[in-house]
């Protein structure tokens, strides 16, 4: 993206989310951040017809993010490889986007990730299937565990 354009694109969102885009040493990174937070912008705008820049933020039991407006009142946002995603409910939510590489230590993550049912079905499938499945079960876990406001750990 454009220097310009990210400067005048970056003013769009609110400070909080500036700061955490401003965060990442990658500007790739630098972007998909900005553009997760574009999302939710524009989401808060269309539905509640709220400018988050102006709104008040704070962080609710469950872990997903509350605003003050009860229109629109959780989200979550992830993103990741060329993805940003944003996902906005009257009720706690989790998102979660994974760049699918395929230089994984799919074996090495794998009992880090899965609970040992977990670990011993995916231990039965082809070899060339198991950093996809790995990858699509992360995924779940992950926006499982950011509705709820847990680490994957916690799973």
């Amino acid at each position: 993206m454009d220097e310009n354009l990210f400067e005048q694109r970056l003013g769009e969102v609110p400070r909080d989310r500036q700061v955490k885009v401003l965060s990442h040493r990658d500007p790739a990174e630098r972007c998909r951040s900005l553009a997760a937070g574009l999302l939710l912008q524009e989401a808060f705008s269309r539905e509640a017809h709220v400018d988050l820049r102006d709104a008040a933020e704070s962080r609710s039991s469950q872990g997903s993010s509350r605003n003050e407006y009860e229109l629109v009142s959780y989200y979550n946002l992830s993103h990741s490889g060329d993805y940003a995603a944003c996902a906005v409910s009257d009720f706690p939510v989790g998102i979660d986007v994974e760049y699918a590489r395929r230089d994984v230590d799919a074996g090495r993550i794998s009992r880090k990730i899965l609970n040992d049912r977990e670990y011993a079905g995916w231990q039965g499938l082809p070899e060339e299937s198991r950093t996809e499945q790995l990858i699509r079960i992360w995924t779940r876990k992950e926006a499982f565990a950011k509705m709820l406001g847990k680490g994957l750990a916690a799973n």
